[in-house]
């Protein structure tokens, strides 16, 4: 038999560390805002695995076929930095996975993943057209 190609999902449970940019009146305070769950009004910096992975499970196993070009898009990248220091963007990469991977092969301390989302055909057609198929704006 010929072999074939195939794009396997995982699922796997690891330590990861975050970061978070949190304004707050001291530490306590701080740490009062993690724990209490609030950390979704704050800016998110990055995160990392920072164990190694446990519990892998197979969630998915799927041909890799030539039709399937969503698998065949780019569809995330790195972002090293931090609000401070600046950001600079590494990619694009085939799905989140590889791009964790190189991030961290590449040991760079703060990177995060950002996922690449098409716009929405529909909603990207109506807004050409308002501007008459001219998609620079004029400033």
């Amino acid at each position: 038999m010929k072999p074939e190609h195939f794009i396997i999902t995982l699922q796997a449970t690891a330590e990861i560390e975050e970061r978070w940019l949190v304004t707050a009146t001291d530490e306590a305070h701080a740490r009062q805002i993690a724990e209490d769950g609030m950390l979704h009004a704050h800016l998110f910096i990055g995160k990392r695995v920072t164990g190694e992975e446990r519990n892998r499970e197979v969630m998915r196993v799927a041909p890799a076929t030539e039709n399937s070009a969503d698998d065949a898009e780019p569809k995330a990248f790195i972002i090293y930095g931090n609000p401070v220091d600046g950001f600079n963007f590494r990619g694009p990469f085939a799905d989140r996975f590889e791009a964790i991977a190189y991030a961290e092969w590449a040991d760079g301390d703060d990177w995060t993943i950002a996922e690449l989302t098409p716009p929405e055909t529909e909603d990207f057609a109506a807004v050409t057209q308002e501007r008459g198929g001219d998609h620079a704006r004029n400033h």
